[in-house]
């Protein structure tokens, strides 16, 4: 990118780079204290980001996403998808952690953000993508349920349940023209939406081979 003149860098980070926070909402400029691989590699990136901006110019939009649903759960690795899947296939659903919350962004929302920083005059700003609103695992849970009645819920309580993390979208509303869905309302489209073609065409799986 530097010896061919790329101008901007438009990064996908994550809020694992924050880890496990007791303060909640987090902001873009709160510690970063990442407790999984994955959360060090994107603060590795983050870092050697700015650095090339410092030496070299490159300007750069960091944008940590947070708990992104929406895509096909055939291909996602994400709770939402694993509920769906379980329940496509007829299996017991176990939840591990009822209490557990995450914010949840809808793919549409994260595609739009994306857009707009790249086509637009900003840079050299990091920014939350997420909706600062809790979900919990339960309350997913309860959605499944609803879209497929005849799911079986199984819970277990960890040590750790209750614990999550949310965004604060203060500066991406002031950034940008930021209105995410209302992730319970988007859960629910998104989960009834295959409950639905379940029972048009059969299970997932049949349909995907038809």
């Amino acid at each position: 990118m530097r010896k061919t003149d790329i101008e901007k860098l438009v990064f996908a980070s994550s809020a694992a780079v924050y880890g496990y926070h007791s303060k909640n909402p987090v902001k873009e400029d709160d510690p970063t204290n990442p407790t999984t691989i994955y959360g060090y590699h994107k603060l590795i990136a983050e870092h050697m980001i700015k650095a090339y901006h410092e030496s070299y110019g490159l300007d750069y939009v960091i944008l940590r996403l947070f708990n992104v649903y929406g895509g096909d759960p055939q291909l996602g690795k994400d709770v939402i998808s694993i509920f769906i899947k379980k329940a496509l296939k007829g299996e017991p659903i176990i939840v591990k952690g009822p209490n557990k919350y995450r914010d949840f962004i809808h793919l549409n929302d994260v595609a739009e953000t994306f857009v707009k920083v790249t086509l637009n005059d900003i840079s050299d700003i990091t920014l939350n993508i997420g909706t600062g609103k809790m979900t919990t695992l339960k309350e997913i849970a309860d959605i499944i349920k609803r879209c497929f009645p005849d799911v079986k819920i199984e819970y277990e309580v960890p040590p750790d349940d209750g614990t999550g993390i949310l965004a604060d979208i203060t500066l991406t509303e002031q950034t940008l023209d930021f209105s995410p869905l209302d992730p319970k309302r988007g859960i629910y489209n998104h989960v009834a939406l295959y409950a639905g073609e379940r029972h048009q065409h059969g299970t997932y799986r049949e349909r995907g081979e038809a």
